[in-house]
C-alpha cells in the first residue's frame, strides 16, 4: 500500500473560490491542520487544529482547548439556538483598543457597536455583561418582551447599585392635604411636595398610597412636626388595616412624630400613613419607603 503525501486537498472546483473547501497544513510545518475555503493556491483559514489538540475557530493560533476570537461583531461567539424561533442563548463580545466586554444572554446579545440588542421581540430577556472595557463591572440585564434593561450592577469597587429599585421619598413644607386621617402630599396646594423621589411611580400623589409592584420586604418611615399641644399617633396602614407599632408625640411647643416599619407585602398591596387626630397643622412632613428584597 503506497503513501499519498500532500499538504493541500481541495474539494470542489467552483468558479467562486469561497464555495470551495480546502484542508491543508501550514506552509512551514508546525503540526497544525487548517480547514479553509478558497483554492489550493489561495485560501483563508477558518478552523485550525494544533498538534496538542487545541482547536481554534477564526484564529490560527489557539491558546486554549477551544479558542474563539473576540471582536465587534453581531455574530455570537457561541450559541444554543432555539428550535422554533430566534430566542437563543448566546455569548457575544465587543472589543476595541480600550478593552473587551462580553454578554452571556438569553434573547439578548451585543451588536457590532457593542450595544444590547434583542434577538426575538416576542420573548423576555435575561443576561450578564462582563465589562472589562468601560467600568470593570458586572451588569445584570433583564426585561419584558423586546426590552433589555440594566437593572443591577456590581462596580469595580464592589458597590451594588439597583437603579430601578422601587423607592419613594416625599417631602412637604407645611399643611399637607389630608382626607379624614390619611396624610398625603401632592404636587399642588398648601402641602405641595418641595422635593421628591418616586422611582417607578408606585407612590400616588392623589391618595398618598404606595402600591407594591412586587412581593417582598419593604422599609417605611414617616416624620412630621406640629406646633399643636395635641397628642399625635402616627400609624401605617396596609390595605386599609393598621399594621406594626405606632408613635405618640405630645408637648407644649413644636413636637415631632415619627414612625418606621419593615413590612412584608404581596404584589398589589398598598401602604399609607395615618394619624389619629385631624385638622391640625403639620410641618416638614416626610413619608418614604423602599424595597429591601
Amino acid at each position: 500500500m503506497s503513501n499519498l503525501k500532500t499538504k493541500r486537498v481541495q474539494i470542489g472546483d467552483h468558479s467562486t473560490a469561497t464555495n470551495n473547501f480546502v484542508m491543508h497544513q501550514s506552509d512551514t510545518p508546525d503540526g497544525k491542520v487548517h480547514i479553509s475555503n478558497g483554492t489550493l493556491d489561495s485560501h483563508t483559514s477558518k478552523v485550525t487544529l494544533a498538534h496538542d489538540g487545541k482547536l481554534g475557530i477564526g484564529t490560527t493560533s489557539p491558546g486554549a482547548l477551544l479558542s474563539i476570537p473576540a471582536g465587534g461583531s453581531s455574530t455570537p461567539r457561541f450559541a444554543i439556538e432555539s428550535a422554533t424561533d430566534n430566542n437563543d442563548f448566546t455569548i457575544t463580545q465587543y472589543e476595541d483598543g480600550n478593552g473587551t466586554y462580553t454578554m452571556l444572554g438569553q434573547n439578548v446579545k451585543l451588536n457590532s457597536g457593542g450595544n444590547n440588542t434583542v434577538s426575538d421581540a416576542a420573548h423576555k430577556t435575561a443576561g450578564i455583561q462582563f465589562d472589562a472595557r468601560n467600568h470593570g463591572a458586572l451588569t445584570f440585564v433583564t426585561g419584558a418582551a423586546n426590552t433589555a434593561t440594566e437593572n443591577m450592577q456590581i462596580s469595580s469597587a464592589g458597590h451594588v447599585t439597583t437603579p430601578n429599585q422601587p423607592t419613594f421619598s416625599i417631602f412637604g413644607d407645611t399643611n399637607p392635604n389630608y382626607t379624614s386621617d390619611v396624610i398625603y402630599i401632592g404636587h399642588t396646594g398648601s402641602g405641595a411636595a418641595a422635593f421628591d423621589t418616586n422611582i417607578g411611580n408606585h407612590f400616588s400623589y392623589t391618595n398618598g398610597k404606595f402600591t407594591a409592584p412586587v412581593a417582598g420586604s419593604y422599609f417605611f418611615s414617616f416624620r412630621a412636626t406640629t406646633a399643636d399641644t395635641q397628642s399625635h399617633f402616627i400609624d401605617f396602614y396596609k390595605n386599609g388595616a393598621r399594621v406594626g407599632g405606632h408613635t405618640l408625640s405630645y408637648g407644649n411647643s413644636y413636637i415631632t412624630a415619627t414612625n418606621t416599619a419593615v413590612l412584608t407585602l404581596a404584589s398589589g398591596d398598598y401602604i399609607e400613613a395615618r394619624r389619629r387626630a385631624t385638622g391640625y397643622s403639620l410641618y416638614s412632613v416626610n413619608f418614604s419607603g423602599f424595597l429591601i428584597g
